[in-house]
């Protein structure tokens, strides 16, 4: 995390630490795979794309939160009230959200926010600054790849594509180019059959 983020954000007292099931930094990591001040970071960014609401405007953070955790944790349509809730919600309601507030909320916010998010800078490639140690003349990135685990499919073909033999899951594998600054330049998401 950049230094100048240190002192803007602290994520011992961000607002989204309400909505983890513990009510601290590292289970907002586990649930939704970001720190919470990185998730502060993309609210003050992008609120103002998201969708708004006439009444219990506080949800819009929430289906923030549930947005990013939908994402890590993939959750088929059964699994939803049983991974996206809050205490608050299983005190009043005894379990999360439906699936129905799944597509016309949580969702929406996600299809919002894919059409504007922009942290990905192709300039950066061709700066002048960027480029690796041992090869300063040629190479302006750096290469890596991860794995997010996924849900099996129900699909046997598709369950087949996404097994990974050496994590022994179903996973996307994203591969990420970076500058020397740590900057990310570019990602790709190879979802299927990508080995």
């Amino acid at each position: 995390m950049p230094a100048v983020w240190s002192r803007l954000y602290d994520p011992n007292r961000s607002p989204f630490l309400e909505y983890a099931v513990q009510n601290t930094a590292k289970q907002v990591v586990a649930e939704t795979g970001f720190d919470p001040d990185t998730l502060q970071y993309l609210w003050d960014k992008y609120e103002s794309h998201l969708p708004g609401r006439q009444r219990s405007k506080w949800k819009r953070k929430m289906y923030f939160y549930f947005m990013w955790r939908y994402l890590h944790m993939y959750p088929t349509n059964e699994q939803v009230p049983v991974v996206l809730w809050t205490r608050e919600m299983i005190l009043q309601k005894g379990k999360g959200i439906t699936s129905y507030t799944l597509q016309n909320n949580v969702l929406h916010y996600l299809a919002s926010l894919a059409l504007v998010i922009d942290e990905v800078h192709w300039e950066n490639r061709l700066s002048e600054w960027n480029h690796v140690e041992l090869l300063p003349t040629r190479f302006t990135t750096i290469v890596d790849t991860f794995p997010v685990f996924v849900s099996e499919s129900l699909d046997k073909k598709i369950s087949k594509l996404t097994y990974q033999p050496k994590y022994e899951q179903n996973v996307f594998k994203i591969q990420v180019c970076h500058s020397s600054a740590a900057a990310v330049i570019n990602g790709v998401v190879y979802s299927l059959a990508s080995r």
